[in-house]
């Protein structure tokens, strides 16, 4: 059954790949996803990603991914990147990726090479798998969060999903 699902999961990510490409999308368009649990184990192994949020600063105040950086898909064609940050893994992300892609899409186009969003989407999906935020709503300052997802990061086994 588990196969069969796999499968089929499968052969619906390359139609809509087909799909995409016909309908004139081009490479840097498609954006790839990452799970919390590649991102907690790229963390233990020292090789952290730029956390990208895409929402407003109100938003973005309000809660974040600890660590992350805000930058709105209208900041990014003005922003000014360093080669080395072209190189790094960024992860953008909103509250369900609808604006994270799009920052992604973005990003890709002005010449990141790694741009991801994540599998389960979002400051949602961040959340669900109980994973830390910081920011006025949670009460939390950046640096506690960040030292809470690192002691995570340490204990995620390698290959697995945080939850």
């Amino acid at each position: 059954m588990e196969l069969q699902r796999a499968s089929r999961n499968r052969a619906l990510a390359c139609a809509a790949l087909l799909l995409a490409l016909a309908a004139g999308c081009r490479a840097e368009d498609l954006i790839r996803k990452i799970g919390h649990g590649a991102v907690l184990g790229a963390m233990r192994d020292g090789h952290a990603p730029l956390l990208v949020d895409a929402r407003e600063a109100a938003e973005f105040e309000e809660e974040r991914l600890p660590g992350a950086v805000n930058l709105t898909l209208r900041e990014v064609t003005s922003a000014r990147f360093s080669q080395e940050d072209r190189r790094r893994t960024v992860i953008a992300y909103c509250v369900k990726d609808f604006r994270g892609y799009e920052v992604a899409r973005a990003l890709r186009r002005a010449g990141f090479t790694n741009v991801r969003v994540f599998e389960d989407p979002g400051l949602k999906g961040w959340k669900k798998a109980r994973l830390p935020t910081a920011g006025t709503l949670p009460g939390v300052a950046d640096d506690a969060a960040l030292r809470e997802l690192q002691r995570r990061s340490q204990q995620a086994p390698a290959g697995k999903d945080a939850s």
